[in-house]
C-alpha cells in the first residue's frame, strides 16, 4: 500500500516532453517482505519490473521496431524530489506460518530522476523508486533480531503442527465411525 500521496507539478510542462515533476511525497506506505523458497516477493517484483523495462534482454531490436517501442513509451518525466516516508514493512517467511514482524522502512529521498537523459520512461521511473525501496527493505530486515523471526517460525511451526494433528485425530475418527458403522 502507497498511503497518502502528494505531487507538485511544474504546469508549465504538462503539454511538453519531458513532463517536470516538482515533488512527490509518500508517506506511510506499508511493504509487505515475504521470504520463501525461491527467494522474495522483493525480488519477484524486481525481476517484473527489470522485465518490463528491458534489462537482461539481449536480442537486437528488429528492423522499424525502435520508432514503434519509442511510441510505447510515452511521455517521459523528470523528478526533482521524490520522497518515501514513515513506511512500515511487515516480515514474513513460509516458516513463519502467518506470524509476522514488523520493521521501520527507512526514509528515502531521491533527485533529479531523469534529468540527465532528458526524461525518464515510467518504466524507467518505477525502477529506480523500486531499487531504492528494496535497498530500504534489505537494510531493515537485516536489523531484525534473528532471534524474534525464529521466535515467530517455531511459533508458526507449533501451530501448523497442532493443525496437522487435529486433521489427523479428525481423519482417524471418521475412519473409526466408517469402520465401525458408527
Amino acid at each position: 500500500r502507497l498511503g497518502e500521496i502528494s505531487l507538485k507539478l511544474d504546469v508549465r510542462t504538462v503539454t511538453k516532453d519531458p513532463v517536470v515533476i516538482k515533488e512527490i511525497v509518500i508517506s506511510a506506505p506499508q511493504v509487505t517482505y515475504e521470504l520463501g523458497p525461491n527467494g522474495s516477493n522483493i525480488d519477484a517484483i524486481k525481476r517484473n519490473i527489470n522485465a518490463y523495462v528491458g534489462k537482461g534482454k539481449d536480442k537486437p531490436k528488429e528492423k522499424g521496431t525502435a520508432k514503434n517501442s519509442e511510441k510505447k513509451e510515452g511521455r517521459k518525466l523528470v523528478i526533482e524530489h521524490l520522497y518515501i516516508r514513515n513506511g512500515k514493512i511487515s516480515i514474513g517467511s513460509t516458516l513463519m506460518q502467518g506470524k509476522t514482524l514488523s520493521a521501520p522502512l527507512p526514509d528515502i529521498h531521491l533527485t533529479d530522476i531523469g534529468k540527465k537523459k532528458g526524461g525518464a520512461t515510467a518504466g524507467e521511473v518505477a525502477e529506480k523508486v523500486f531499487d531504492s525501496i528494496s535497498i530500504g527493505v534489505g537494510s531493515a530486515v537485516a536489523k531484525v533480531d534473528p532471534r524474534k523471526m525464529l521466535g515467530a517460525a517455531k511459533e508458526g511451526i507449533a501451530g501448523f503442527e497442532g493443525a496437522i494433528k487435529e486433521r489427523a485425530k479428525g481423519a482417524a475418527d471418521s475412519v473409526k465411525r466408517l469402520l465401525l458403522g458408527n
